[in-house]
């Protein structure tokens, strides 16, 4: 149990980096031009823009359980990284909108990254580096 509060604790900070993800499905999110996308293949943008389809909408505990390993987190482990979300998001204004600029997958499939721009509501802007693996569930975040 002990290592899994290591992992949370990492997975708190790649929260705030908005590391997301889990299993895929088609859905739609809000894109820089105010329109949507939708996206419907099983791959890495498609759980990412999922996962961020549930933090966009506040359903932080839905975005929490996405994350890769959640399963073996207790309630309160999950309480508190979803705490410390919303604390964080509220200093920034919560995001406004966030965009995946590029996609790369390894030659054998088994991991990702995605470059993503957040726009927080404050105003200010963060490009940063989601790392994903391919889980026999589909994709996952990379902790």
């Amino acid at each position: 149990m002990k290592k899994f509060k290591i992992i949370m604790a990492c997975a708190l900070v790649a929260i705030i980096s908005f590391a997301g993800c889990g299993n895929s499905e088609s859905s739609e999110a809000t894109q820089e031009n105010g329109g949507t996308e939708t996206v419907t293949d099983n791959g890495p943008k498609s759980t990412y823009t999922k996962f961020m389809k549930y933090v966009l909408k506040e359903d932080f505990e839905t975005a929490v359980d996405m994350l890769y390993e959640a399963d073996k987190a207790s309630a309160e482990e999950k309480a508190l990284v979803v705490g410390l979300l919303k604390e964080f998001l509220a200093q920034k204004g919560g995001i406004k909108d966030f965009e995946i600029l590029s996609e790369q997958i390894t030659n054998d499939g088994a991991k990702a990254k995605l470059k993503v721009k957040y726009t927080y509501g404050d105003g200010s802007t963060k490009e940063t580096t989601e790392n994903l693996v391919k889980t026999d569930d589909g994709w996952a975040c990379k902790l």
